[in-house]
């Protein structure tokens, strides 16, 4: 006798993880994210689209590479603001992968910076310009738009903002009652968002 049976093959979507790290990161005009995506066994899928969002808001996709990292590059916004913020990366999956989502911790830091006075002399009664130069010590970048303090001998002489190559200038007249000496030329920036 003969017999005919039919039965059903059923195609299953594989599991997938998403692998990121809580980073910290210094204030720049520009960062890279980045987040790894693997199935079983850690196996990388490759070129496969990450979509990456910081608190809540979309930043961009990025497909990931030979080693399924994906790896996105974004310019500073005020999204990217100085503290703590929440990062999302998600995998919508698709017919064989199921999809996948990770969340880690962004820190972004204040950049160190580096300030430093010129020395200069004068005669009591004349007038000198006391100047300093602000970088960011990371590059070297000069810091425009920011406001430097000048003190002699721990006095407060006033302030002045720096200018395109990041040098702030004070005109300064040298007291008539000034002695004759050396006295200490202090230069003070507060920090900003940098």
């Amino acid at each position: 006798a003969s017999g005919f049976h039919s039965a059903s093959l059923q195609a299953l979507t594989q599991d997938t993880t998403l692998s990121l790290k809580d980073s910290s990161l210094t204030y720049a005009p520009a960062y890279t994210l980045s987040a790894t995506l693997t199935r079983q066994q850690g196996f990388p899928l490759v070129y496969q689209p990450l979509t990456f969002a910081v608190d809540g808001v979309l930043l961009g996709i990025a497909r990931t590479g030979a080693s399924g990292t994906a790896f996105l590059t974004v310019a500073n916004t005020p999204l990217l603001a100085i503290g703590t913020h929440s990062l999302v990366v998600s995998f919508v999956g698709d017919g064989r992968w199921n999809p996948a989502s990770n969340s880690a911790t962004l820190t972004i830091t204040q950049a160190p910076t580096q300030l430093s006075a010129t020395n200069v002399s004068g005669k009591v009664g004349s007038k000198v310009s006391l100047t300093a130069k602000l970088t960011r010590a990371s590059d070297n970048t000069v810091l425009a738009g920011q406001t430097i303090q000048f003190q002699i001998a721990g006095v407060v002489v006033g302030s002045a903002k720096t200018d395109s190559k990041g040098v702030a200038a004070l005109a300064y007249t040298i007291p008539t009652n000034t002695s004759k000496g050396g006295y200490s030329l202090t230069a003070d920036f507060g920090g900003t968002a940098f």
